[in-house]
């Protein structure tokens, strides 16, 4: 039986990375947030939350502007780019990543 609490049961595989193209110097805040969805790779079916995506916007992509972060939002929602489920957005053209939360325990 294994023991409790070793490191080694939280063993994640790693995402193979995927490239995405660099970040153009004057893209649009939606452009950003798209950027970030991708990048983040949520496991979630609902996308990344908004909190995830303002966070990425800030530390990644040094970029702070709430306001124009809300507007891009609720701009790509309303013309079908991104899909809001609650407070989580997703890309509308990219697949739903389903994730299988079954545990393997031996």
């Amino acid at each position: 039986s294994p023991t409790p609490n070793t490191k080694s049961e939280k063993q994640t595989t790693p995402l193979q990375p995927q490239t995405l193209p660099p970040l153009k110097k004057n893209a649009k805040v939606l452009d950003k947030i798209i950027y970030a969805i991708r990048s983040l790779k949520s496991n979630h079916p609902k996308g990344s939350s908004r909190a995830a995506l303002s966070k990425y916007l800030k530390v990644e992509l040094d970029y702070d502007n709430p306001s124009a972060f809300k507007l891009a939002l609720k701009k790509g929602v309303s013309n079908g780019t991104l899909l809001q489920d609650g407070q989580s957005f997703r890309v509308a053209a990219d697949p739903i990543v389903h994730n299988n939360q079954e545990s393997e325990e031996e």
